[in-house]
């Protein structure tokens, strides 16, 4: 029922992503499209915990908790296009950590690496008024989560396994963003989402200021503060991931 619903919800957002296309391309004529690309960089602290049912520990469920914990940078870059009041956006991502835990109330020696790829597309309408404007958008947001975790006992009885997992998931991406022009060079953002699917669930906030270089050029600076949680079950590993620190980009707008 659940991956029923999720095909028919897919067909919604592609039918929607679609409509909004056809009305850019029939306003191509207008010359009136606006192209931004955005590349960034995010310091974010990284923590994740997850439950494993069969890891061969005991004979129950396992639970590490804080498996990496670690402050790391994180290359992202966006892309967007618009004209008047509709507009697309791509949002890509990609990290790889990895960090060693040591137990010492059970003596286990922990080495997780994660590596992540995200990749956000999406459709929106845009509400603008005299010195703001308010999208909404929807989409939809790939997800491909690899985890190698290896784990070793130093105190008898001695043992050591590793555990190593990949997944790829396809959520239902929803969103709103609000832009308030504070003055000629500065403006306030903020952007909400959550995606729900295949995943359980991810929810992503941030807030932004940004800099325009001059009257000339559109370009601006920006820099702000992000949090990002994600929940998945990575065959029978249910894994939770939550990433939050300050960025800083700088917008290329023609």
């Amino acid at each position: 029922m659940q991956k029923r619903i999720l095909q028919l919800s897919l067909c919604l957002i592609i039918t929607i992503l679609v409509l909004v296309s056809s009305t850019i391309r029939a306003e191509t004529e207008n010359n009136n499209w606006q192209w931004q690309v955005a590349p960034y960089l995010w310091l974010s602290d990284l923590d994740i915990d997850f439950q494993s049912d069969s890891p061969p520990i005991g004979g129950g469920p396992s639970f590490f908790d804080d498996i990496l914990s670690k402050l790391d940078m994180v290359f992202e870059i966006q892309a967007e296009a618009n004209i008047r009041d509709n507009g697309l956006l791509l949002d890509f991502m990609y990290f790889d950590f990895s960090d060693d835990v040591r137990y010492d109330l059970v003596q286990i020696d922990t080495t997780t690496r994660l590596t992540a790829w995200l990749v956000d597309f999406a459709g929106y309408q845009r509400f603008q008024q005299s010195s703001s404007y308010f999208d909404i958008f929807a989409g939809l947001r790939w997800v491909k989560l690899r985890m190698t975790f290896d784990f070793e006992r130093t105190t008898p009885p001695i043992f050591e396994n590793q555990l190593k997992v990949t997944e790829s998931f396809m959520d239902l991406l929803v969103g709103a963003r609000y832009h308030y022009e504070l003055n000629q060079h500065w403006a306030a953002k903020a952007r909400l989402d959550f995606s729900k699917g295949e995943t359980e669930g991810i929810w992503d906030a941030r807030i932004e200021a940004d800099y325009k270089i001059s009257q000339k050029r559109n370009d601006r600076i920006f820099f702000g503060y992000r949090a990002r949680h994600i929940e998945a079950d990575l065959g029978g590993v249910l894994l939770e991931l939550d990433m939050h620190g300050p960025y800083v980009g700088y917008n290329f707008i023609f």
